[in-house]
């Protein structure tokens, strides 16, 4: 039976996730494995990849920027098309516009209160003297 086919890797030494503390056998072919198999291990494992050779490899991260570039040269109307078909899908810091629009107003009031409260205290303190 193929290694990668067995529950156990033949050595039978187990580590825990990087990511996600659970324990599991490294594959035979990759005795060095620190991340498990789970999708979202994986993923967290190719983020950080891609983050630290970005930061340490100068040719790589030219190599990404220039590839972007491209892309938004190539399409340029890209966004304007995905706003008009995906109303609904629009984000702004991640929320869709209209929840991050209704948060906006909610901290502007804030901010107006504060305002006024301290404003309020600096008259009280002149008049009271």
């Amino acid at each position: 039976m193929p290694p990668s086919a067995s529950a156990d890797s033949g050595t039978g030494a187990q580590r825990r996730c990087r990511y996600c503390q659970q324990p599991f056998v490294p594959s035979a072919y990759r005795p060095q494995q620190s991340v498990c198999s789970q999708p979202e291990c994986q993923k967290h494992r190719k983020v950080d990849y891609h983050r630290h050779k970005l930061q340490n490899d100068l040719p790589y991260a030219q190599t990404c920027q220039n590839s972007q570039e491209n892309w938004r040269r190539d399409h340029p109307d890209y966004n304007q098309q995905y706003r008009q078909t995906h109303p609904k899908a629009v984000l702004t810091c991640g929320k869709p516009v209209e929840r991050n629009r209704e948060g906006e107003r909610q901290r502007y009031r804030y901010r107006q209160l504060a305002n006024l409260a301290k404003n309020t205290l600096a008259q009280c303190s002149f008049t009271h003297q």
